[in-house]
């Protein structure tokens, strides 16, 4: 799983907002502000807004699941007068629906789920980091937005910005409503959180991969994406990537670059170096920020760093 980054313009959560404030009825936005302020009134700095509940970041969402009781999923779990009860569940309804106006409205010329997706600059699915989420065209969305919290168990999360993970159909369709520990936004993802490491790389051995989490909260979203089964699908991967090792080891990388600086300075060109070879030769190393633009990106710099191409 890869890391997404807060949105670093603040137009993107200003736009984001406009719509979600011109979908929601005033008096729906105003009870859900009293429902907050009566039951999460220590999760935010200041008076609580609408505008703050929607913008905020993961870790105040995360705080505020935490707080309802384990186990009760009904929205209205606070609430214990009948009547109260009723209204509420009318107004979670309205809420939940709101959800998906919002998602077919549009900014500027493009629908607001392709512009989350194009802002959040990951062209590659952050729960698997294996199928493209980029979009064809203005219209037509290439990613889905996965809400990381139930909506339809917990609507009070619905519309909240970065309860919104761009992901690809098959992530989307195999969580569900099942729950993850840790959300792509959670600032405690980094590039150790998941490591792939090659076993079976030994001549006559069957090559296989395997995900190995730093805790156990990553290790449920390793079970519950079923990332493991997904990535035994690329043993042939990890096999081209072994016997291109193989083919060339630091030695043959050493000959080449000096045959080809052999070439360049009769012709007055500067030398390569050995790491210029090897780029050429496996790809240049992807920086953990880049991951989500690469298909593969996170597999091939931990197989290559395990195989000793790579050295961070």
């Amino acid at each position: 799983m890869i890391k997404i980054k807060k949105y670093a313009n603040e137009e993107v959560e200003k736009k984001y907002f406009y719509i979600v404030a011109n979908t929601v009825k005033s008096k729906d936005q105003k009870d859900i502000v009293k429902y907050l302020k009566k039951h999460f009134s220590n999760l935010m700095e200041g008076e609580i807004t609408f505008e703050k509940w929607i913008l905020a970041e993961y870790e105040t969402l995360k705080e505020a699941y935490n707080q309802l009781p384990h186990g009760v999923k009904d929205p209205d779990v606070f609430v214990k007068d009948k009547k109260d009860k009723k209204r509420f569940k009318a107004l979670y309804k309205r809420y939940y629906k709101a959800y998906d106006k919002v998602r077919s409205e549009y900014i500027g010329d493009q629908r607001v789920n392709i512009f989350l997706v194009k802002k959040s600059n990951m062209n590659v699915c952050p729960y698997c980091n294996r199928n493209y989420i980029t979009a064809r065209g203005e219209s037509v969305s290439g990613a889905q937005l996965d809400h990381f919290i139930s909506r339809s168990e917990y609507p009070i999360f619905a519309l909240c910005l970065y309860n919104l993970v761009p992901c690809c159909s098959v992530c989307n369709l195999t969580k569900l409503t099942k729950e993850l520990e840790v959300s792509p936004f959670a600032s405690e993802m980094d590039d150790n959180s998941f490591t792939f490491t090659p076993t079976g790389i030994l001549p006559g051995e069957q090559p296989a991969v395997k995900i190995k989490a730093k805790n156990a909260q990553l290790e449920k979203n390793i079970e519950v994406l079923h990332l493991q089964e997904a990535y035994d699908f690329h043993s042939d991967d990890l096999k081209e990537l072994v016997e291109l090792k193989e083919m060339y080891p630091e030695t043959q990388i050493s000959e080449i670059c000096d045959l080809i600086n052999g070439e360049r300075r009769l012709v007055g060109k500067a030398n390569l170096t050995s790491t210029d070879i090897r780029d050429m030769v496996f790809g240049k190393q992807v920086p953990y920020e880049e991951y989500g633009k690469k298909p593969l990106a996170k597999f091939r710099h931990d197989i290559l760093k395990d195989l000793g191409v790579y050295t961070r």
